[in-house]
């Protein structure tokens, strides 16, 4: 309903009404996905498609798609050498992608930063999103792959689920994505992607 009345009548309505109606219609879309992911992971069949998937046209689309909440919190973003395909399940390769970015948004800083880069190495890419953010404590960043952790981290991590990373380490394995995280608490967070 909210997709239907923002594609149709967006134009009729407040700026500001428009902006918070977008805002919730992209959290709702969150949290389906995140249902939707958990039991398609403790599914018995996998329904991966497996395709080429143009890394820079994906990571472009994925941004268009947090435009307005990047926007609101000033988010200054930096891509560096975004290039080249990956074989992989496009659904569950921009859901990994949206937690990673959602999380960004959530423990953002002030002055949040994001900067998406890429290197290759003997034929594998990897793809690392950094911001500047609150990050995790030293203590926490073993468990932050475990389903319903949320860390002590600060009044942001009590409206956490738990279930963002959870599922993104459950997807990157069934997919064969290395995942590689750095943080220091207050410093930001790093997670790398290491994809064929």
């Amino acid at each position: 309903l909210l997709s239907l009345l923002l594609d149709n009548q967006s134009d009729q309505l407040p700026e500001d009404t428009a902006f918070k109606l977008d805002y919730v219609k992209n959290q709702i879309q969150g949290n389906v996905s995140q249902i939707l992911f958990y039991y398609r992971v403790k599914s018995e069949k996998n329904d991966f498609l497996f395709e080429d998937l143009d890394l820079e046209e994906c990571i472009q689309d994925l941004l268009e798609n947090f435009d307005p909440l990047l926007k609101e919190k000033n988010f200054t973003i930096k891509l560096e050498n975004i290039q080249g395909i990956c074989y992989t399940d496009q659904r569950s390769f921009v859901f990994i992608l949206s937690q990673i970015l959602a999380n960004a948004l959530k423990y953002s800083s002030d002055k949040p930063e994001l900067k998406i880069s890429m290197s290759s190495d003997k034929g594998r890419k990897t793809l690392i999103i950094r911001d500047n953010g609150c990050g995790v404590k030293a203590c926490d960043l073993p468990h932050i792959f475990e389903k319903g952790f949320t860390g002590d981290s600060g009044e942001t991590r009590k409206k956490s689920t738990g279930m963002g990373l959870y599922l993104v380490k459950q997807l990157a394995d069934a997919l064969k994505i290395d995942i590689v995280v750095k943080s220091e608490w207050m410093h930001g967070f790093e997670i790398s992607l290491s994809i064929s």
